[in-house]
């Protein structure tokens, strides 16, 4: 239902969900029962509704005790709306109840039903014309089931059936009108839909059918009775009546006569004389103005540096058609693009080109604030014209009267301003010059139309102005667009913002100086080539404003913005947090998860401040930059930085192996810097949780460093230090897991954390003690690891607790396993590994975030499982093993490192056995679960026993290659430890191939190595190269050492 400028206030809606409009703005109407009050009332409207009828209603045959009170405060509060938008609407009480006074014209409900009683009158009266446009009117207003968010309610079902009859007589009289029309093709298409909805429709069914047949298809038509008669059976057990028989007999044999055909009317003539309303006393005298009609006229000439700049192809075209129409051949172009993109500025030039032509110029432009039925634009024109007798008909028209016209009066009027062009044109030729053509009302678009068919060999041309974006909110200004253009001497010239280079052009010509190139290219950026845009910026830094929206261009996106729903400038705005460039299905994910229909993408874009990128299908771009920092300065901060976390957690569960962290750190950059480092890095903590999952631990290491990158970008308080230092520490260990502990990566994070540790935090060391202890373990350090053993038995004994203990017990274990005390080094492992199992076996007892990487009772049993073997104690050698397998084998153990690591204790003690295809087997599925689940420390291990055995096996360049290549990467990377004993292994495997010069250079270096770092443990005669370091050694210190250690 459109707005009637004769009732300004509030417009009613009941044909489809309850919806209160004032001055286009939908109201608020409150709580449920509150809605459900007013549609009851509306219903009723000039009538009153008794309280009992009212109660029950709302409440049912069950109200509370106080419904009396409930109800008066919903009156009460629905007289305060009602009065804040129309004071003319007043809610009366009566002593038996409520009576809503009120303008019946202002619902929607009462006005489709004065419309279908009159379409049923003119049909009876033979009008088909008239039937058909009032029935047509009428089926328009219908948006849906009526009430239909109060289904809950039994008058809101029963006031929607009835209304839903109404329409279907409403439809039939359409139908019955189109068919005496000959609009078979137009019945065809309505009554299919219906009858596809409701198959049991008889008289819409009947009618369908013989247009059908009228349109050629006879077995459309037939088959639409099978499936009417099909669903009546199904539902009603009954057959189709009498009347469908006798069509459906009819059309079988052909003999449904053809309903007459009316010859179109001749559109070049004027339309024959109806009773007019009587004209004003002077008919010459000018009709008047509506004040918002009043507009300046455009200056003479372009004022200094006013040039029109980019346009040249846009006024060639225009020249052509003006000598095209100079010569008889009158056209129609609709000059369309968005708001400020220079349409007026077009016409303004083509103005100025035309003063010293023999054109005659008249120019209007439409209001949609204008009574209807709004001919006010097209009578501007033909005052313009200077006509006389007919001119001063056409133009000078009771408004007030036109309101009471009937349809054959409206078309006699416009095709009387049609011929007043025509004959203008037949003196002069004629260029009119409409404006703002998506404001028109429908009596606007009818006179065009009719004038586009009329003016092929006249000297006219008309121009009119449109917003593209505003089409798609009018369907009825969009239909009259679309027949327009069906004609042959129209067409559309569409206005596309300036290239760069017309802009700076264009920048130049306004501020006297051409910009810089970063300028001009910021300028491009922000304003799209749009010219309104582009010199409202130059001004606002002109002026010496700060970098922002200028005040201008902020109300002219308000406007706009206004007239947008909450939930399409909702997707508008997290579009501006995303960015310029918005990709669509990533888009349609952050709806899903906000419970918003895709279908809101579609109204952004066709609000024109968001369009589809022509270059990258599935992206969508924002005309301009402005319109997005706008829409950023209008959001809350902590609501833009909400928009970011959200947008980031959906780029991270929408994220592939390979993608780039850049867009994702952005978003979580920015949401971090409102709602804190924690909350900000957790979608790329999601990431790398996902990864190290996979074991694709490279990957989770790059998540982790995007993560320590924006937490860096943060101010460096407390609760950021912290969420950095936990950072640290697990790329840390997780780089430990990958290459070791003496790699620089570890070394360097590990001096970082340090580092962040002594300024945030040290009461709590024990974590980086025992990694510092690690690390100088595996550089082959032991003195130092040693000394930091101290310092964690210190800790221990004042505050650090049992997990200080632990890793006091392990450092001291394996720096004494390597010594080769390995009785000290069992009693160490042995307490260690008591007090890790009750820790993990207790669930009171928090763990630090070191134990979710690595499982300490794996460490503790390979190093006993060793120790043992090495002191020839073969039945706790057993034991641990067995324990080392069963724990890191079993199908819900998911850290494969460690799994990796109890791999190698099995093969070395194979090894010691001679055990070479056990040593084989498991040197082959470590090496194999290191290089799956990228583990290139353990892949470095695990790679010198399998070389081992297989020499043993008789590959001896292959295994050869295998361990040379092993030792080699560990010494790339720093790793020392276990190196004496891997020499010591390759020395064995040479001799055992025969290169006993090798062997013994190998042994040599084993020794040297040995006896400057203290690894005696190399020297215990389990090992298969202990009597080869013996006999090949070059000096006494290895057979001194093989015959004083303990067997």
């Amino acid at each position: 239902m459109k707005d009637d400028a004769r009732f300004p206030g509030l417009r009613f809606d009941l044909l489809g969900p309850l919806s209160v409009r004032s001055s286009g703005k939908t109201v608020d109407l409150g709580a449920p029962r509150q809605r459900a009050l007013l549609a009851l009332l509306l219903i009723h409207v000039g009538n009153v509704v008794s309280l009992p009828t009212i109660i029950k209603a709302i409440w049912g045959s069950s109200p509370p005790s106080q419904v009396t009170g409930t109800l008066q405060a919903y009156v009460s509060r629905l007289r305060k709306l009602l009065a804040r938008h129309d004071r003319s609407i007043r809610l009366v009480h009566h002593l038996q109840g409520y009576l809503l006074e009120a303008d019946a014209r202002l619902v929607d409900a009462a006005v489709f039903e004065v419309k279908v009683r009159e379409c049923r009158e003119l049909i009876k009266a033979g009008d088909l014309d008239a039937a058909r446009s009032t029935a047509g009117a009428a089926l328009e207003l219908w948006k849906g089931t009526p009430l239909g968010e109060l289904y809950g309610y039994e008058f809101a079902v029963a006031e929607a059936d009835r209304l839903e009859h109404v329409r279907l007589r409403a439809l039939e009289v359409w139908a019955q009108a189109s068919l005496g029309l000959g609009a078979y093709e137009e019945v065809t298409v309505r009554l299919g839909e219906e009858l596809r909805r409701n198959p049991g429709l008889e008289r819409l069914g009947g009618q369908l059918m013989t247009a059908q047949y009228h349109s050629g298809q006879s077995a459309e038509a037939l088959l639409t009775y099978e499936r009417m008669r099909h669903a009546v059976a199904e539902d009603l057990g009954a057959d189709l009546s009498r009347e469908l028989q006798a069509l459906h007999g009819k059309i079988l044999r052909q003999e449904l006569p053809a309903a007459p055909v009316p010859e179109p009317a001749d559109r070049t003539t004027p339309a024959p004389a109806l009773p007019t309303p009587a004209p004003p006393a002077s008919a010459s005298a000018p009709a008047p103005v509506p004040p918002e009609a009043e507009k300046p006229e455009p200056p003479d000439s372009p004022p200094p540096g006013d040039r029109l700049v980019g346009r040249q192809a846009e006024m060639k075209r225009l020249q052509q058609l003006l000598a095209g129409a100079r010569g008889g051949q009158g056209h129609v172009v609709l000059v369309y693009g968005e708001q400020g993109i220079g349409k007026t500025r077009l016409l303004q030039q083509a103005e100025r080109c035309l003063a010293t032509t023999e054109f005659r110029l008249a120019r209007s432009y439409c209001v949609g604030t204008l009574p209807d039925p709004g001919y006010w634009t097209w009578e501007h024109i033909v005052r313009q014209l200077e006509l006389t007798g007919g001119a001063g008909e056409a133009a000078a028209v009771d408004v007030v009267a036109q309101a009471d016209w009937l349809p054959e009066q409206h078309l006699t009027h416009q095709m009387r301003i049609c011929q007043a062009v025509l004959a203008a044109a037949e003196r002069t030729p004629v260029v009119l010059l409409l404006e703002d053509l998506h404001l028109a009302q429908a009596p606007v678009l009818e006179v065009l139309q009719l004038l586009v068919k009329q003016i092929g060999r006249a000297r006219v041309l008309v121009l009119a102005t449109l917003r593209d974006h505003e089409l798609a909110k009018d369907p009825a200004v969009r239909r009259a667009v679309g027949r327009i253009l069906q004609e042959g001497n129209s067409s559309m010239l569409r206005l596309e913002g300036l290239a760069e280079e017309q802009s700076r052009e264009l920048i130049a010509s306004a501020s006297g100086a051409a910009p810089s190139p970063g300028k001009a290219q910021q300028l491009q950026r922000a304003s799209g080539g749009n010219p309104f845009l582009l010199l409202s910026a130059v001004c606002a830094q002109s002026a010496g404003e700060r970098p922002s929206v200028p005040f201008e261009v902020r109300e002219v996106l308000h406007e706009r913005l206004s007239e947008c729903s909450p939930d399409t400038l909702e997707v508008l705005t997290l579009c501006a947090v995303m960015g310029m460039d918005v990709h669509r299905p990533l888009l349609a994910d952050l709806l899903s998860t906000l419970g918003l229909p895709q279908t809101l993408i579609d109204d952004a874009v066709q609000t024109g401040l968001l369009r589809h990128d022509r270059a990258a299908e599935g992206r969508l771009s924002f005309a301009h930059g402005l319109t997005r920092d706008f829409l950023l300065d209008a959001t809350q901060p902590v609501t833009r930085a909400r928009w970011h976390h959200r947008v980031a957690t959906i780029l991270a569960l929408r994220s592939r192996p390979g993608d780039d962290a850049a867009e994702i750190r952005r978003h979580c950059l920015a949401a971090a810097r409102l709602l804190g480092a924690r909350a900000g890095v957790r979608p790329l903590l999601t990431l790398a949780d996902r990864e190290q999952a996979r074991f694709s631990h490279t990957a989770a290491l790059h998540w982790l460093e995007a993560a320590a990158s924006v937490v860096a970008a943060l101010p460096g308080d407390e609760p950021t230090s912290a969420v950095e230092l936990q950072l640290r520490k697990r790329m840390m260990w997780l780089q430990a897991l990958m290459e070791g502990y003496g790699s620089a990566r570890v070394e360097a994070i590990l001096w970082h954390a340090q580092k962040l540790e002594r300024a945030f935090d040290g009461t709590q060391p024990t974590g980086l003690l025992h990694a510092q202890a690690m690390r100088a373990i595996t550089a082959g350090q032991y003195p130092e690891a040693a000394e930091i053993g101290g310092l964690l038995y210190e800790l221990a004994d004042h505050g650090g607790g049992p997990e200080a203990r632990s890793a006091a017990c392990y450092v001291g274990g394996v720096t004494l396993y390597v010594s080769g005390r390995l009785d000290e080094s069992l009693t160490a492992l042995a307490e260690g590994v008591g007090i890790i199992d009750t820790l993990l076996e207790s669930p009171r007892v928090p763990l630090r975030p070191s134990a979710l990487l690595r499982d300490q009772r794996i460490d503790y049993r390979a190093y006993l499982a060793l120790g043992h073997c090495l002191n020839g104690d073969r039945v706790q050698t057993r034991r641990y093993r067995s324990e080392l397998l069963h724990l890191t084998q079993s199908d819900r153990y998911d850290r494969p490192w460690d799994r990796a690591f109890a791999r190698y204790v099995d093969a070395l003690i194979a090894v010691t056995e001679y055990d070479v295809r056990g040593a084989w087997l498991a040197g082959r599925a470590g090496l194999d679960l290191a290089a799956r689940c990228q583990l290139p420390f353990w892949h470095r291990m695990l790679a010198i026993p399998l070389g081992w055995a297989e020499v043993h096996q008789g590959m001896h360049e292959q295994g050869l290659a295998r361990m040379r290549k092993a030792l080699q990467d560990a010494v790339r990377h720093r790793t020392v430890l276990r190196r004496t004993l891997h020499l010591g292994l390759l020395a064995d495997a040479l001799h055992r191939t025969g290169a006993h010069d090798e062997a013994r250079s190998t042994s040599a270096t084993a020794v040297k190595e040995i006896e400057e770092r203290g690894e005696y443990f190399c020297y215990r005669p389990q090992w298969p190269f202990a009597r080869l370091l013996q006999e090949l050694g070059t000096g006494t210190a290895a057979a001194q050492r093989l015959d004083h250690e303990p067997r």
